[in-house]
């Protein structure tokens, strides 16, 4: 397995144990949106899945603790990388 799925599996398994930590919830969007940058997921369908999955532990992290700096930084790459420009410059400026 690569080390970008062991991190997801490991994280998965530690939000499932602490559901309400926003750190643990931002960590496993990170491990996401890494792996979503794999060359072999670049233009797959597969892809969006996860920048999906991404961006909703950004959500989650973010609603817990609102001002989590590498939630919003994270979650506003995501949407640039998921081609939503308009969204993502919202993002970027909620971050700045």
């Amino acid at each position: 397995k690569r080390e970008t799925d062991k991190a997801v599996e490991l994280l998965e398994k530690a939000r499932d144990l602490a559901p309400r930590k926003a750190e643990i919830l931002s960590d496993l969007g990170a491990a996401y949106l890494e792996k979503s940058r794999a060359p072999q997921m670049i233009g797959t369908p597969a892809r969006a899945r996860v920048l999906n999955d991404a961006l909703e532990n950004f959500d989650r992290a973010l609603e817990i603790a609102p001002d989590l700096p590498e939630a919003r930084f994270n979650r506003a790459y995501s949407l640039q990388e998921a081609g939503d420009p308009a969204a993502a410059v919202r993002a970027w400026r909620e971050y700045l």
